[in-house]
């Protein structure tokens, strides 16, 4: 790989922070085992504050590449790619580069366009400059991966990868069309948070209301709740995708809101919470496995009540994962073991110093920091909250601790890692004049001010054979950097946690250096190069004129082989995960990607059952069996069938490089042939009943004959359990996965404070042998609980509980309480706690009922209080859970009922367990926000209404309000006999609505429109009908008389769009409309105002013109026409012809045959005009010549003197 391209330094400083330009020196020959690599950065410090989306829409996560930010527009219809330089925070783009309006790229694939989810997340190869991005085309709804080509030049509008020249395809399809939840109707679902692991990228797709799928089938497979894969190293699907998600038994069909919470990533296992019709749960699925299946141990869990918006990692004080913690709708943290064991919750990991919200993403880990954000919601800015494991508390900065308020955001959206600063964290948001912003997570400031953090291993090639065997030097070779005080190296793990130093720089020389081989490390330093370790800490203190260009050189031992030179770019083998294992089979697989004119045989496997490094297989050595080329890929195979059963089996591609003669190594992997029972730990554990667990991997489908568990009070080794010794219970087999079949076997009638000894045994007639799973041990223990408090009063509570204790044990119990929450077990270390006696009832069957009247509690307020038993016998403290009550008295503001554009029912409540009487109870509100107890509105008083308990509602019906407006309100009740006397209920809103707007028409023809108009519908009213009134006489609105029912169209936030389609209209004419819409409640209906819109012209036509008359001299000639019409009317004009020659002046109706026009024929055109388009003519047929006239003559006369000599004269008369 060029890894000019791909390796880079990471830097994250107290001075400014750059985008590394970087350049590599290799020092020594062929076989040399110490490289010095060289990498120069420049320090440019990143805007801290950028303007985000430049019109159409808003991101929700970021990427960064080679010094630029980039988004997507999410839950859209078309793919909006938006571009921002890190220096500045300008545009990347001009709209010459987008070829459009806009400063965003609309990005398609083949005229296709697609859609973007409510949590469409983004991931940047660094190596290729690909960008990869869930998205669904629009066409048929397909779901799949889209490549972005990050480097292609800005000019290029649409730089999608063109699938030639080694590019990923520019779409590749990862689940059958119509199988994801994303639609144009509702763009807010889909694929949810996209994650990296180990060369692929997956991506949970929930639908709402469908079952969980079974997994399998490419392209044509069900994404209906399954994990999505696209391998990034093969450019296509991952084998065997999409794949089932383990959701429990009684999943039923999911439910999940739009979006659904993130998923989370913890080591190779991804952490699902997602909603069911069985309830909540916390799915895992191991990515590790050959077919990426069910984790192991107990998964999922249960939530008990539903999953708000997170799933964190359970770090211990070093950064290390052990498990994760859930945060439910109840804002209760739980926690698990990797393996699903029940652990006990941080004390200070609560829901206010780290909590999330609907929109929010997948949380960031930095060290031992867990950082999450809230957006809140509407125009408020978004809260950051950081969790440190190693405090147990909030995390802390040099000016303050956490939660800060992003400034000039609105709905903040996600938390992103820096792929090139690792303690830098982007935001991004929905609104607000910053709404991608950055931090750094150490010191919470800018991060252009934070440590430098060099990821020294990423100059090395990433190959198991080019792990460095020693670090030798680090160098500052450039750079104005300051000698007094001298910079210093520490040393940090994979999770940032610095675990040696700081050495100080040895500044005699050229350059300030350290000799890593003379370093006495307490520590073992992870020469992994496959993580970013190890990572060197640099505090560098600028000179005078700032930092400058600072270089750093790094040199390491190292295999001489020609794959681990720095910038390598020959063929790049990999081993990759075996498929198909059964018990004695399985099939190995690798590939080789080409991008050189190299040859590259022959191609083997060498495989093993005993562990070795990169390059060093001793043991079997097999042919590799080529693939399929995709595009410069090469896969390769080889499936073997003489395996030994339930055996760890270890093998790596091993080719060469014939061209240079050079040994390829692609890595050790490993798998685990069949069949293996295994031991889990149990669960569902009380005193007197817990359920056994375990699993049995038959990857071959052997045949059991039995399947149990053995269990006794005494230890055994495993094996050593039977049905003489122990108890023998049948296994209940339970859910399958790739890492194979859960087994459970649910106990009673145990014993409280006695330890049993339990393992899975199976029975294979297959093979005739027994497999035994591992031996593992549980205490059963008294059960105490604590339970609902009684006569509760404003200071006044008693509290209650119980404890069943079967064996007399002898115990104390006492209760603690505090007006701060706690989590169970932990009131003793809560701030101004307090503890009361427990007094015991009279006991029945075991159980001792617990009481405590506690006196002297503040009015208005929440205590939390617990059950604590303290058992002598086994020496044991029990506690019984956290429980609640509430002091009176208390007010609180309800929801707005019965919304209407003009009024609504206002409501509230008042909890007054000791029966006081108040003073005054009124609503106020504005249309202003303000906090509570703040109100200087409107005030109203309140009306009683049912009362519940100790629970009276009230309501108050506002009316005169404005639609479309939000409206801030609060219940105040006022108790003047209590201190204090004022009871705020807390701050609601609503929007009025919905609000109707009628809109200009469109697609006006001649005899056709679309009538336009929209409904804002905040509070999602139900709607019976959405109608538009129409007809060709103005109205005022409200009554028009003609209905035509509307058609829903796009939504856009809490706006619909509606449309009705006109036929039959008469040209050139004028009608009017509105929009009307009629709730499916009382009220209504709401009119949207009329407007109006007059039908476009008919141009003019005619079929035919003819004349009428005799052709003969004298007579008259009549022009007609036929087929006449247009809108509006046409005149019409006449141009009479004498054999084709316009006559002049015969412009009429009528024309008078002249001898002029004797043996010519006549015709004549007419033309019709409208001014609508072109006038229209007909020309007729032409008449006969004219005829003339046969001669008359009335008379003939004589003039002259009959005389001889004279002259006679003949005259005629009426000769014609």
């Amino acid at each position: 790989m060029n890894k000019l391209v791909r390796a880079f330094v990471s830097f994250v400083a107290a001075v400014a922070v750059a985008i590394p330009v970087l350049s590599f020196t290799l020092a020594g020959t062929a076989g040399a085992s110490t490289v010095t690599y060289t990498a120069t950065q420049s320090f440019t410090p990143p805007s801290s504050n950028f303007a985000g989306a430049s019109g159409g829409g808003d991101g929700w996560g970021i990427a960064t590449y080679n010094g630029r930010v980039y988004n997507v527009f999410h839950h859209q219809s078309y793919f909006g790619l938006n571009c921002h330089n890190q220096s500045d925070a300008s545009n990347c783009w001009t709209t010459t580069d987008t070829g459009t309006s806009n400063l965003f790229k609309t990005i398609t694939v083949g005229g296709n366009a697609f859609g973007t989810s409510g949590k469409v997340g983004l991931y940047v190869d660094q190596s290729t400059g690909y960008l990869y991005v869930y998205a669904t085309q629009v066409s048929n709804l397909q779901t799949g991966v889209v490549c972005i080509n990050l480097n292609a030049a800005d000019t290029v509008p649409n730089p999608t990868c063109t699938g030639t020249n080694g590019e990923p395809p520019a779409f590749t399809p990862l689940a059958a069309a119509g199988t994801t939840g994303w639609t144009t109707g509702n763009p807010y679902t889909g694929t949810i948070t996209p994650t990296y692991y180990q060369g692929k990228l997956y991506a949970w797709s929930p639908v709402n209301g469908q079952t969980a799928a079974a997994g399998g089938g490419g392209a044509a497979g069900s994404g209906h709740n399954t994990l999505l894969c696209y391998d990034i190293t093969t450019q296509s699907a991952c084998a065997n995708e999409p794949f089932a998600v383990s959701v429990g038994t009684t999943a039923g069909t999911n439910g999940d809101g739009s979006p659904a919470q993130p998923t989370t990533l913890v080591g190779s296992e991804m952490f699902i919470p997602s909603v069911w019709g069985g309830g909540p749960v916390v799915a895992c699925v191991d990515l590790s496995l050959s077919t990426p299946g069910n984790c192991a141990g107990t998964w999922p869990q249960s939530m008990g009540v539903g999953p708000s918006s997170m799933v964190t990692p359970l770090l211990d004080s070093a950064g290390n994962s052990i498990g994760v913690c859930a945060l439910n709708s109840s804002s209760t943290w739980l926690c698990w073991g990797l393996d699903g064991s029940i652990q006990p919750t941080p004390t200070g990991l609560t829901a206010s110093v780290l909590t999330a919200w609907q929109w929010t993403g997948s949380p960031v880990v930095v060290g031992t920091r867990v950082f999450e954000i809230s957006g809140l919601g509407g125009s408020n800015p978004g809260l950051v909250y950081c969790y440190d494991f190693a405090t147990n508390a909030a995390c802390t900065t040099a000016t303050g601790h956490f939660p800060f308020t992003v400034a000039n955001t609105t709905s903040t959206y996600t938390l992103t890692a820096d792929s090139q600063r690792p303690t830098c964290i982007w935001i991004n948001s929905d609104g607000g004049s910053a709404q991608i912003q950055n931090f750094d997570a150490l010191t919470g400031g800018s991060c252009a001010n934070a440590p430098v953090r060099v990821f020294a291993s990423s100059f090395v090639e990433p190959y198991q054979a080019c792990v460095p065997t020693a670090f030798n030097t680090i160098s500052l070779t450039a750079g104005n950097i300051a000698t007094s005080p001298a910079p210093t190296l520490s040393f940090t793990n994979g999770n940032g946690v610095v675990i040696d130093g700081p050495y100080p720089f040895n500044t005699s020389g050229a350059h300030p250096t350290i000799d890593l081989t003379s370093l006495a490390y307490p520590t073992p330093i992870n020469l992994s190069t496959q993580a970013p370790l190890p990572q060197f800490v640099l505090n560098l203190t600028p000179g005078t004129s700032g930092l400058g260009t600072v270089s750093v050189e790094v040199s390491w031992s190292g295999s001489p082989l020609g794959q681990c030179s720095p910038g390598y770019a020959g063929p790049a083998p990999a081993t990759s995960a075996a498929s198909g294992v059964a018990n004695t089979s399985a099939q190995f697989n690798g590939s080789v990607n080409n991008t050189s004119s190299d040859t590259v045989t022959p191609v083997q496997f060498c495989y093993s059952t005993t562990n070795f490094n990169s390059g060093q297989c001793t043991g079997t050595t097999v042919t590799a069996v080529a693939g399929t080329v995709a595009g410069s890929v090469t896969p390769y195979s080889a499936a073997i069938t003489t395996l030994a059963p339930s055996t760890t089996y270890y093998y790596e591609l091993v080719a060469t490089d014939s061209t240079t003669s050079s040994p390829l190594y692609g890595g050790v992997q490993q798998f685990t042939t069949g069949p293996i029972a295994t031991t889990s730990p149990v669960s569902s554990l009380s005193n007197t009943a817990g359920t056994l667990n375990g699993s049995l991997y038959n990857p071959g489908g052997n045949t059991f004959s039995a399947v149990n568990f053995c269990y006794q009070t005494t230890s055994f080794t495993s094996g050593g359990c039977s049905g003489t010794t122990g108890t023998l219970g049948t296994a209940l087999a339970g859910s399958s996965s790739p890492s194979g079949t859960a087994y459970s076997l649910a106990l009673t009638g145990l014993h409280p404070g006695s330890t049993y000894y339990y393992e899975l045994e199976a029975t294979d007639s297959t093979t005739t042998t027994t497999l035994d799973g591992g031996v593992q041990h549980f205490i059963a223990a008294p059960v105490t609980r604590t339970s609902a408090a009684t006569a509760v009063g404003d200071t006044t509570a008693t509290i209650d509980g119980s404890v069943y204790n079967p064996n007399s044990d002898t115990q104390t119990a006492q209760f603690c309480y505090a007006a701060t929450a706690f989590t169970t077990g932990n009131c003793s270390t809560t701030t101004g706690h307090l503890t009361a006696t427990a007094v015991a009832g009279s006991s029945n069957a075991s159980t001792t009922p617990y009481s405590a009247a506690l006196t002297g509690l503040t009015p208005g307020t929440t205590y939390y209080y617990e059950l604590v038993v303290t058992d002598t016998t086994t020496s044991s403290t029990y506690n019984g859970g956290v429980f609640s009550l509430a002091t009176g008295p208390t007010a609180t503001t309800g929801g707005a009922l019965n919304i209407q554009p003009t009024t609504t029912a206002l409501s509230g409540s008042i909890y007054n367990p000791a029966g006081d009487a108040f003073t005054s109870v009124q609503f106020c509100y504005q249309t202003t926000p303000f906090t509570t107890g703040n109100c200087a509105g409107t005030t109203a008083t309140a009306v009683a209404g049912t009362t519940t308990g100790s629970t009276t509602a009230y309501t108050y019906t506002a009316s005169s309000l404005v639609p479309g407006l939000t409206y801030y309100y609060e219940l105040v009740a006022t108790d003047s006999a209590l201190t204090p006397s004022v009871y705020d209920g807390g701050v609601q809103q609503l929007v009025t609505g919905p609000v109707v707007t009628t809109a200009q028409a469109g697609s006006v023809t001649s005899s056709s429109a679309t009538l336009l108009g929209s409904v804002n519908n905040p509070n999602n009213m139900g709607l019976r009908a959405v109608d538009f009134c129409f007809q060709a006489t103005p109205f005022t609105s409200g009554n028009c008389a003609g209905t035509i029912p509307a058609t829903a169209g796009s939504t856009t936030g809490t706006t619909t769009s509606y449309s009705a389609n006109v036929t039959g209209m008469s040209g050139f004419s004028r009608y009017y409309y509105e929009l009307v819409v009629a709730p499916s409640t009382a009220g209504g209906p709401f009119y949207g105002g009329e407007d109006t819109f007059q039908t476009a012209g008919i141009a003019p036509t005619i079929t035919s013109a003819t004349i009428t008359g005799t052709p003969t001299v004298g007579q008259t000639l009549t022009a007609h026409s036929s087929g006449v019409g247009g809108a509006p009317t046409p005149t019409e004009s006449y141009q009479w012809y004498d054999n084709g020659q316009a006559i002049p002046n015969a412009t009429g109706s009528t024309y008078l045959v002249t001898s002029a026009d004797y043996n010519q024929p006549i015709t004549v055109i007419i033309t019709e005009s409208n001014g609508v388009g072109s006038a229209a003519s007909a020309t007729s047929s032409p008449t006969s010549n004219v005829a003339g006239l046969a001669p008359t003559i009335t008379s003939a006369t004589i003039t002259g003197t009959p005389t001889v000599g004279q002259t006679l004269t003949a005259h005629s008369t009426g000769v014609t």
